[in-house]
């Protein structure tokens, strides 16, 4: 059976269904934010970040072999009947979320087109059941973080500690070792609805060099209805995403998905039409253009930006997409902005250049010929310049 299910690629197992920067000195607007003229009072500073730490060796390997960025090693064909087909890129990291969800690591999975918008995102946790080694899949759920975290597999030390309340599971899989590789399946089917099945079962194969997955739906008559038919598999090899990952050295975090070619890049006193959103990095939006439906003109100025947002926009073209990850020392600091961020906010951006407005070239005045500049007539010996009168 060939699979037309990329939209459902690994659904609920390794990959699921595919399917403001403000002003500082103006008043509150659509786009802007006030900065409060009473600041408040210094705050305590975050934590400093460390790595994850893994409690077991066995889990500690497994995570290392998944950790990176992997590709479809043959594209996967789309649902439909047009026989298009993409390659699915897959980027896996550990992060630390809250105390009851351990040895954990995030999880986006994306077409190769479009690496800015993964069409899933997901927790794996690894832990040890009856002394075998499982691998659990979650899905977000009670928590709007998604759209905040992405790209987060490049900045983990800013993922936030999510809860496992906030968190739902959809299958194990049973892990042993064939030398250097872990592979298993799930140890029964899973009730699922996705697709027209109504049970799924998953296996996972990751060696050092490939992640090798197998995920079929069945319907109630025990047909697959979705994912790999009969000897068929998606296979991912090591890749490098084609993001390129800048910080500045003010501590701005840029990471840019397109930067098509063009004439123009935006320079200081440029005006840029860009569409934008912003979240804190507990996941809260604080604004966006798109939720307006129109994109916002930005003075690219000293005193019209918070300097995370010019520095993260500065060298656009138009339809350049970037994640922004600005530091509270190059947003609003110590003070916040009202009460809407918090004191010491890192803030999160993503932002798409819509048009680039040059400044209009300010023509010189030409004095009269014969004449000083100004009007002043020189002196009939050309010793000094007399006053205009």
């Amino acid at each position: 059976m060939r699979t037309r299910a990329l939209a459902l690629v690994m659904a609920g197992g390794l990959a699921a269904p595919l399917g403001m920067a403000m002003a500082q000195d103006g008043g509150p607007g659509r786009d802007e934010i006030q900065v409060p003229s009473d600041p408040k009072p210094p705050q305590p500073q975050p934590e400093v970040w460390t790595p994850p730490v893994f409690s077991d060796a066995e889990l500690a390997e497994i995570a290392k072999l998944l950790t990176g960025t992997w590709k479809t090693s043959t594209p996967v064909a789309e649902a439909g009947e047009g026989g298009a087909s993409t390659d699915v890129v897959m980027s896996i990291v550990p992060v630390r979320l809250e105390d009851d969800v351990s040895d954990a690591l995030y999880v986006e999975a994306a077409r190769s087109d479009a690496l800015h918008a993964p069409y899933r995102q997901a927790i794996f946790q690894l832990y040890k059941f009856k002394g075998k080694v499982r691998l659990r899949t979650y899905e977000f759920f009670r928590t709007p973080i998604q759209p905040a975290v992405v790209g987060l597999w490049m900045a983990p030390e800013f993922f936030p500690k999510v809860p496992r309340s906030d968190l739902i599971a959809t299958l194990d899989i049973e892990l042993s070792k064939a030398g250097s590789a872990w592979s298993g399946k799930t140890p029964y089917p899973y009730p699922t609805g996705v697709g027209g099945a109504v049970e799924m079962t998953s296996e996972l194969s990751i060696s050092p060099d490939a992640l090798v997955s197998i995920d079929r739906g069945f319907d109630a008559s025990g047909a697959i209805v979705w994912g790999s038919g009969a000897g068929e598999k998606y296979t991912f090899a090591r890749a490098t995403a084609d993001i390129k990952l800048t910080k500045t050295d003010a501590g701005v975090l840029i990471m840019e998905y397109a930067r098509p070619s063009g004439d123009q890049e935006i320079v200081l006193g440029d005006r840029a039409f860009m569409h934008y959103t912003g979240w804190l990095t507990n996941g809260t939006k604080f604004d966006s253009s798109r939720d307006r439906g129109q994109p916002v003109p930005f003075d690219v100025a000293e005193g019209r930006l918070i300097p995370g947002f010019i520095a993260g926009s500065l060298g656009g073209t138009t339809g350049t997409i970037r994640r922004l990850i600005i530091p509270p020392t190059q947003a609003y600091g110590e003070a916040g902005a009202g009460r809407t961020i918090p004191p010491h906010s890192t803030l999160i951006f993503e932002t798409e250049v819509m048009a680039i407005q040059k400044p209009t070239p300010v023509e010189p005045v030409k004095a009269p010929e014969g004449d000083a500049p100004g009007g002043a007539k020189p002196d009939s010996d050309g010793g000094g310049m007399d006053r205009p009168e």
